[in-house]
């Protein structure tokens, strides 16, 4: 089975795929289990960010523009005019910065779960995944969401201008 990192850490925006994902290996551990006695050998992957048709920029861009005209002007004022824009740069960023193109490592164990002999039952492969994802998820939530804010600061995450707005005021007051 081939799950995500984004399974023991979930960062905003994935919340269907980080959803599909933990229900995936909840579903991976109950059938390892059940077919485990028969002799069947159930694999977990668990990939880091790679570049693959998932992350194809136009197809998120034009997702992006779709969910953007299909909400009301109440929710797009919410997130301010120029909240789309900043999404679309985020997005081209992120994949700069974050998507591996080398797949090699995906298909390498691919294979070695195929081919070997004793297959490991669970990968975790990525930089990613191994070095950021698996790591916080050690940490309680709190400090989950405190470093996930962190990174998000640091990868230069669009805010939406009610956020930007509360948090002036709490200044201000």
């Amino acid at each position: 089975m081939c799950s995500s990192c984004v399974r023991v850490v979930c960062v905003p925006a994935f919340g269907p795929y980080c959803s599909s994902k933990c229900a995936l290996q909840g579903y991976t551990d109950v059938i390892r289990h059940e077919l485990g006695s028969y002799g069947v050998q159930v694999i977990t992957i668990s990939p880091g960010s790679f570049l693959t048709g998932m992350q194809e920029i136009q197809g998120l861009k034009n997702m992006i523009d779709t969910i953007w005209y299909q909400s009301s002007e109440d929710l797009r004022d919410e997130y301010g005019h120029d909240y789309l824009t900043k999404a679309k740069v985020f997005v081209n960023n992120l994949q700069a910065k974050m998507l591996s193109k080398d797949t090699t490592w995906v298909v390498n164990s691919y294979y070695e779960a195929i081919v070997a002999r004793r297959p490991k039952l669970s990968s975790i492969i990525g930089w990613d995944a191994i070095l950021l994802f698996y790591p916080i998820s050690w940490f309680s939530p709190f400090v989950q969401l405190q470093i996930v804010k962190f990174v998000l600061y640091l990868l230069d995450a669009p805010i939406p201008a009610a956020v930007m707005r509360k948090k002036k005021n709490l200044k201000s007051n």
